[in-house]
């Protein structure tokens, strides 16, 4: 790409991704910045990597595209308003399509700046029609837990590692959709009593979601790859 790695980011993923399976490594070099610079500017950044024995001053970063390739949101128009009555959405919380096919999410400064505007636009001219507030509390749909039982954090992360990784397959997502319904299974009638427990069924919810999302996209979209 004559962008190079400031290409659009699905094609940058997606390089990334064909060095990483053809068995090469792909690395970040700051070692040409200025001392000091780099530890400024991505503070966080550098903490992961030295607290992992990665020195970015003397080596270069290992990476590998995780998390900006898989983008999306709360679907919203273009005054955020979502399927919700009352409900607006802006920044990278809405799933609006303004940036195309390779930005699937909505971007956090400009459509703060410009969407939030309308926004509050549409709720000032909506200001006569509000009704009292009413009160709301939440339920949880099961009772599902996770004491005393094998299903932990770790079996959300294996699922979403093999099952929603950049390159998808259908036939991997159709058997992680066996194993979140046999998990859910497990589930359906224990206690739910901890924020594990909560944390790990939300998440098999997600994943659900995502895998049957996928498996109804037969064709690559700017950053959703099928294969």
């Amino acid at each position: 790409h004559p962008l190079m790695e400031l290409a659009p980011r699905d094609v940058v993923a997606k390089a990334i991704h064909d060095q990483l399976i053809s068995g090469s490594k792909v690395f970040v070099d700051v070692r040409h910045l200025s001392t000091g610079y780099f530890e400024q500017r991505f503070p966080n950044i550098h903490k992961v990597c030295m607290e992992n024995a990665i020195d970015p001053r003397i080596m270069p970063i290992p990476v590998e595209p995780v998390e900006h390739y898989h983008m999306g949101g709360v679907m919203a128009d273009s005054v955020g308003s979502t399927g919700i009555k009352g409900l607006f959405v802006t920044g990278e919380t809405a799933g609006t399509g303004f940036h195309g096919a390779n930005r699937l999410a909505s971007n956090s400064l400009l459509e703060c700046m410009a969407l939030s505007e309308r926004i509050l636009r549409t709720l000032d001219a909506k200001a006569p029609q509000r009704g009292s507030r009413q009160k709301y509390s939440a339920v949880p749909l099961t009772n599902a837990s996770v004491d005393g039982m094998s299903i932990k954090k770790s079996v959300l992360s294996e699922i979403f590692d093999s099952a929603l990784p950049l390159v998808k397959r259908s036939e991997v997502l159709e058997e992680a959709l066996k194993k979140i319904k046999k998990l859910f299974g497990e589930l359906e009638n224990a206690p739910l009593s901890d924020p594990e427990a909560f944390e790990v069924y939300n998440g098999l919810q997600v994943a659900k979601a995502l895998i049957l999302d996928a498996l109804s996209i037969k064709r690559s979209i700017g950053s959703f790859v099928i294969e």
